[in-house]
């Protein structure tokens, strides 16, 4: 009897799970998600119009080129990154020194040139093994980033030798490059685009104390910056990790689960890698979870706390896997929203630093430079400004949505203050940089 009892509560905790299963997909399909791994992958491109194809041939011209005890590539990386750093006048001089140096080998030219090809092409698709789930592999991802450090260190050497239209050309060759991932439907890949955007914004912020971009570059550079303030990507990619990553993890064989289990949890007994209506529930948990980041993606932003509290409201705590892999997924919420922070902030600087070009001085609101309102993503305010007596300062509040003053981090622990620019004009070194007379 007692079996009995057992074999039928377990059949109506199997049809519950599955019932919940079911609701879970359905309602992913009335809001119109992708539902099969096709829908996401990326079509085929011919190899002459994958930008993909010009990157790779270029890092590989630069890693044939041996330096010292280490390759051309890695070396450009590494005087770059540090170019990026504080470091001493000394350090900075024979950095850009040795870097401006290796800038002059054919390899180098050769790698810009084909850099300069790829962009141009009409699509960027990577061959990944979607299939791997957790485990495919993705190294075309590192030296992306590399080459776009690579690139800001070449746009830093350029504007030390005063060839500012050089230095912008490879600003927006570098905004090219980090746009190149966009149809990539993984999180990491839009991540990567994100660390990519900023390096390239950090790049203009000091290139602009020394030179200012054309009046043919403006527009450029605005609709390239403005491209980064999409959500569609990295909505695409919350689909991405459902269709790859999670179905693929609820996919694996229950020996799999067991060693997942065990390695994440550090526990010999998890019930829901042993018992099929847990199992479920736990899937239907996590489609939920993963429909709910979509949805926080397309809204205006809230605060990370609020956003990790809503979706971890839909997953009981039995359910291990979507409790493993749910939880980090919030925090790109927050990562996106800082990147949309620092285009707008960028754009805004420039069209000061073309106000102060045309009228001589700096405006003393936004309201002067004559735009569509461009709000602070965090506040849905107006981006905050001010004049001040060697420039200008601009600022997002930043995650924790008060005004610190326009102060910037100066650690990682302080990365909720506010996101600026603070401009200062000094004697250009570059003529047209000059107020029309």
């Amino acid at each position: 009897m007692g079996l009995l009892l057992l074999g039928m509560l377990y059949a109506v905790l199997l049809l519950l799970s599955s019932r919940s299963l079911r609701d879970a997909y359905a309602d992913l399909e009335a809001d119109e998600r992708p539902m099969k791994q096709e829908d996401l992958i990326p079509p085929q491109i011919p190899e002459q119009e994958n930008a993909a194809t010009f990157f790779q041939a270029a890092i590989l011209v630069l890693k044939a080129e041996s330096h010292e005890e280490e390759n051309l590539f890695a070396r450009l990386h590494e005087l770059s990154d540090d170019l990026a750093r504080p470091i001493s006048a000394e350090e900075r001089s024979n950095t850009l020194g040795e870097l401006q140096i290796l800038l002059r080998k054919d390899a180098a030219k050769e790698a810009l040139y084909i850099l300069q090809e790829g962009v141009n092409r009409p699509g960027c698709r990577y061959d990944l093994d979607y299939s791997k789930g957790t485990e495919m592999l993705l190294p075309h991802l590192s030296n992306l980033r590399a080459l776009s450090r690579i690139l800001t260190g070449v746009s830093r050497v350029q504007a030390t030798r005063e060839d500012f239209v050089s230095a912008w050309q490879t600003v927006i060759l570098g905004l090219r490059l980090a746009d190149a991932l966009k149809r990539e439907p993984i999180l990491i890949s839009q991540l990567i685009r994100i660390q990519q955007f900023d390096m390239v914004c950090g790049t203009i912020h000091e290139l602009c104390e020394l030179s200012r971009p054309s009046p043919t570059d403006i527009p450029l550079l605005m609709d390239l910056l403005s491209a980064f303030e999409d959500p569609g990507p990295l909505v695409l990619s919350m689909d991405g990790e459902r269709l790859f990553m999670g179905e693929w993890a609820f996919t694996l064989p229950l020996p799999e689960l067991r060693r997942l289990a065990r390695q994440e949890l550090a526990s010999d007994i998890t019930l829901s890698a042993y018992y099929k209506p847990l199992l479920r529930t736990d899937h239907a948990a996590y489609l939920r979870a993963l429909h709910e980041m979509v949805r926080i993606m397309e809204e205006p932003f809230s605060s990370e706390d609020a956003a990790e509290k809503r979706v971890l409201s839909l997953i009981p705590s039995h359910c291990f896997i979507s409790r493993l892999l749910v939880p980090a997924l919030t925090r790109s919420k927050t990562t996106f929203t800082r990147a949309q922070a620092k285009s707008r902030i960028t754009r805004l600087g420039l069209a000061a630093l073309e106000f102060h070009r045309n009228q001589g001085r700096f405006p003393m609101s936004l309201g002067e430079l004559e735009m569509e309102p461009i709000l602070d993503p965090f506040t849905q305010k107006q981006i905050l400004y001010r004049v001040e007596p060697e420039g200008f300062l601009l600022y997002s509040c930043g995650p924790n949505q008060k005004d610190d003053g326009g102060i910037a981090r100066s650690k990682p622990s302080e990365e909720e203050m506010d996101i600026l620019w603070k401009y200062r004009f000094i004697i250009p070194q570059d003529p047209s940089f000059l107020p029309r007379s």
